[in-house]
């Protein structure tokens, strides 16, 4: 576990950093670190070793080193985002707020949230589902394995996602045209199913479900990560094992009893990295077909970046320019 994820490692390096602040030439014994941090002698000694492991602390494990931090960092699009929300009520505002601290997403017990709310155990847990009915987060809870495979000891601190309560948007016809090309390819991507050579059959039969994801508005980015692709599986039925995780993206329609694709729920995050539409320019010096997501015109856009891959020369005004950014060649 990160420092960063310790509630005592927080304290302790907290205690270290105010110390010396105050009294750079004097250390602190354990014993005494612990008593300002209401930690024992032994769990202190333990604590401040993994803090040292980690960098943030020096060789004597009683001085910050230089820089150093302990915590999740502040994003402020995230607190941004959870002082202006509109929340189901000033309890859930404040279990938002509380949360946006740690990021757009992060870890959590009950009792801190608790304590950063300044509300009880019990309201928390009562109000916790009204954030989820409203879309604003996600909450998972996450098991701790135990050394036999298969079997869990447990459970540890649940995972949170703040989610802007929007959908994604459905697609244009134009962009449903591309949509069997693009279905292909993400299957293409999950290693662990092509990997297993499974049949042409089965392979079609995915990527039309695949199609359904992506008409309903699902990103790619967010599809690869719900199906795995970046996890080195070794699975007995791959295609059985795709079909579950693709069942578990589909909804049952409440008027109509059908099942269908379940929208795409879009996080904060997303509203705070704005994707730029790309499009094809020619390179001013060779004239080569460069794809560009630069907002301006493409008049000193260059097909190797900062470079031309033909010439191999930079004019001056291109070459200064910020807002290029070419990201393929294609001719």
């Amino acid at each position: 576990m990160s420092p960063d994820d310790c509630d005592k490692c927080r304290r302790i390096f907290a205690a270290l950093d105010a110390h010396q602040k105050q009294e750079p030439n004097q250390s602190l014994t354990a014993r005494q670190i612990g008593a300002a941090v209401e930690l024992k002698e032994r769990a202190t000694r333990v604590h401040l070793t993994h803090l040292y492991e980690h960098g943030r602390i020096d060789a004597t494990r009683r001085a910050p080193l230089a820089g150093a931090a302990v915590g999740q960092p502040m994003l402020p699009g995230a607190q941004e985002w959870a002082a202006s929300v509109v929340a189901p009520d000033p309890t859930c505002h404040k279990c938002l707020i509380a949360l946006s601290g740690k990021g757009f997403d992060g870890v959590y017990d009950t009792e801190w949230l608790a304590a950063e709310a300044g509300e009880s155990v019990r309201s928390i847990e009562r109000h916790r589902p009204h954030i989820v009915a409203w879309k604003l987060a996600k909450f998972t809870p996450v098991s701790i394995p135990a050394e036999t495979a298969g079997r869990f000891q447990g459970r540890g601190r649940s995972r949170f996602t703040l989610m802007s309560g929007l959908y994604a948007r459905r697609l244009t016809e134009a962009e449903k045209a591309t949509v069997p090309a693009r279905a292909a390819a993400l299957v293409g991507k999950i290693d662990w199913y092509v990997k297993a050579g499974v049949d042409h059959e089965d392979r079609v039969g995915i990527e039309i479900a695949m199609r359904w994801m992506l008409y309903a508005g699902w990103p790619e980015e967010a599809l690869l990560q719900a199906l795995d692709a970046s996890k080195e599986r070794q699975v007995r039925r791959p295609h059985a094992y795709m079909a579950k995780l693709l069942a578990k993206l589909r909804e049952e329609d409440p008027v109509t009893g059908q099942v269908r694709p379940r929208r795409y729920l879009v996080p904060v995050r997303d509203l705070y990295t704005p994707q730029l539409e790309r499009r094809g320019v020619a390179c001013s010096v060779c004239g080569s077909v460069t794809w560009t997501d630069s907002p301006t015109g493409g008049e000193h856009v260059l097909c190797g970046g900062a470079v031309c891959l033909d010439a191999g020369i930079a004019p001056q005004r291109a070459s200064s320019d910020a807002s290029v950014t070419p990201l393929i060649r294609t001719a």
